[in-house]
């Protein structure tokens, strides 16, 4: 069975093969094959041939390939990172730390780390976090100065 993607607004179905095709040239591209029948041909006018292949492929018992698809969406991990820069964010002090606060405003404006919606400003994020010392190691070395200065 050969289907074609329909480009309806919220239209969705596991097709076995899907092609765009071109008005002028009549050209196919392969967008998705299950079939495993045109992943390598490019651009193809697609013929009786390659009906075909597919009633050959069809009757042969193969069947269909499920796509792979992991347990975790990327949403479950940019739930997951984000919340890793909470804890982060909350360790180190929240907003009275200033180089915190500098850090977060470099990547979201507002300084709310719960706004990041894109996993790579997360992740670099993240990254500068594990750099910064907590609010307490700063106002312990901050008193130590002041005794310095002091003494």
């Amino acid at each position: 069975m050969l289907d074609f993607l329909i480009n309806n607004k919220g239209f969705e179905y596991e097709f076995t093969a899907t092609f765009i095709i071109d008005q002028k040239s009549s050209m196919a591209t392969v967008q998705k094959d299950n079939t495993h029948l045109f992943e390598n041909e490019g651009d193809i006018k697609l013929t009786e041939a390659h009906g075909k292949k597919i009633i050959q492929w069809a009757n042969s018992g193969e069947g269909y390939t499920p796509p792979v698809r992991s347990s975790k969406t990327p949403t479950d991990e940019l739930i997951s990172v984000k919340e890793e820069v909470i804890t982060l964010c909350k360790k180190l002090g929240g907003s009275e730390n200033e180089e915190l606060m500098k850090a977060i405003k470099k990547i979201e404006p507002s300084g709310n780390p719960n706004k990041i919606k894109e996993m790579k400003k997360l992740q670099e994020l993240l990254e500068t976090l594990k750099t910064i010392k907590p609010l307490k190691e700063v106002k312990k070395e901050a008193k130590k100065e002041v005794k310095k200065e002091g003494a």
